[in-house]
Parts: C-alpha cells; sequence; structure tokens
C-alpha cells in the first residue's frame, strides 16, 4: 500500500445504529476494512471509492447485496458518518446529502 499515515476513526452519532442493522458476517467484513483505513489513513478500489464531486468516501462490501459506509477526513482524524445497504446503481442522493449534513453539523460544534 506504500506510505501510510494512521488516522484515529470516529463514529457520528447515528452511525452506530444504522450499522447494527447489517448482518454478522457483512459487519465484520467492514471491520476488517475500518482496520486498514485506520492503519494505512486510506482504502483503495474497490473497497473504497471518492464519491464524485464532494469530499466523502464510501466503503464497499458486495456480499449478499451492496453494503456501504460513508466516511470523511476531518482535521487529522477520519468520521464514519452513515452505514446503508445499496439497492440502487448510483449511491442514493438522499445517503449522500444526509452524510454532507452530518459533517456540517460536527463543523458547527
Amino acid at each position: 500500500m506504500g506510505p501510510y499515515t494512521s488516522k484515529n476513526i470516529y463514529t457520528e452519532t447515528h452511525f452506530d445504529k444504522e450499522f447494527s442493522t447489517f448482518p454478522k458476517d457483512i459487519q465484520d467484513e467492514i471491520h476488517k476494512l475500518f482496520s486498514e483505513l485506520k492503519k494505512y489513513g486510506y482504502l483503495q478500489p474497490p473497497d473504497a471509492k471518492k464519491l464524485a464531486n464532494t469530499d466523502l468516501f464510501e466503503v464497499r462490501i458486495n456480499k449478499n447485496g451492496a453494503w456501504r459506509c460513508i466516511y470523511a477526513y476531518k482535521d487529522d482524524y477520519i468520521v464514519l458518518l452513515t452505514a446503508f445497504q445499496k439497492k440502487t446503481m448510483k449511491t442514493p442522493l438522499k445517503e449522500i446529502h444526509t452524510s454532507l449534513q452530518r459533517l456540517n453539523n460536527l463543523s458547527n460544534k
């Protein structure tokens, strides 16, 4: 993976409740990716993807459906913003807007 900078990962208040609805095997897969994200400070495709025209990224699991967790870099850490099961080809605008709103709320605190 090359040079890296480890980052602390924090969760937005609503993230844990959303993530807890994922099946256990999906949660385990995503936790592995979160460990890599924490260690290296980034993930490469296909495990993650930058969302176009935003400063948001999504962790991607395609196993028994498409599962996503949207995150962003804030100051010197990473914040997990939303978790959802993807049911369309594109990431739903609702999830992007929710993530941006949550990120903005963190900036105002």
